[in-house]
């Protein structure tokens, strides 16, 4: 579930917002080459993983083989559908047969409404971001099952982080300021210290 959780919600996450800059870079007239969405992808995956991870500057080609980014707009797809799933899973889980009742809807409604509108039948409101939330406890709990008390810590830390650097406003949704990794992990620190 860790690396599941990872590789669809964090990396098609990545994905996704390495899509919007070649988009965006398209429509604003710059060239598409292979340098430049090479620098774009290197630059991604340093803001990414750079903090805890060493990024070899080969990741940059990466882009290349990945066949998502050759067709239409639409890696989001997998983590706000992964989202959904284990919001909807833990529902069932912690509020058990009302929830199924509410599962059942969401089967019955079949291709009669838009998926985001049989969500909303089981509970789970993708217009929200409470789905996301809710799927980042799940993650966030499993982790610390498996992972000494310490990271936990780091998560809430870099979470308050992130409120006081602008990266999230107060309702979660993306804020106006970049993700500093420096930064983010002195607070870490001296939030652990």
């Amino acid at each position: 579930f860790l690396e599941q959780f990872r590789t669809t919600v964090f990396r098609q996450t990545m994905f996704a917002e390495f899509e919007l800059i070649a988009h965006t870079m398209a429509e604003q007239g710059q060239p598409l080459t292979r340098e430049s969405l090479s620098k774009a992808y290197y630059e991604l995956n340093q803001k990414y993983y750079g903090a805890v991870c060493t990024v070899d500057e080969n990741i940059a080609n990466e882009w290349m083989r990945i066949p998502h980014f050759y067709r239409s707009y639409y890696v989001y797809v997998y983590a706000t559908g992964l989202c959904a799933a284990v919001s909807l899973s833990d529902k069932i889980l912690s509020e058990g047969e009302s929830a199924v009742r509410d599962y059942r809807k969401f089967l019955s409604a079949g291709c009669s409404v838009p998926p985001i509108d049989a969500l909303k039948l089981a509970g789970i409101d993708m217009s929200s971001p409470e789905p996301i939330r809710r799927a980042l406890g799940v993650f966030k709990d499993t982790l610390a099952q498996y992972i000494p008390a310490l990271v936990p810590q780091m998560i809430d830390a870099d979470m308050a982080y992130m409120h006081e650097a602008g990266v999230l406003d107060d309702d979660g949704y993306a804020g106006d300021a970049y993700y500093e990794d420096d930064e983010a992990i002195e607070y870490i620190v001296e939030s652990l210290a």
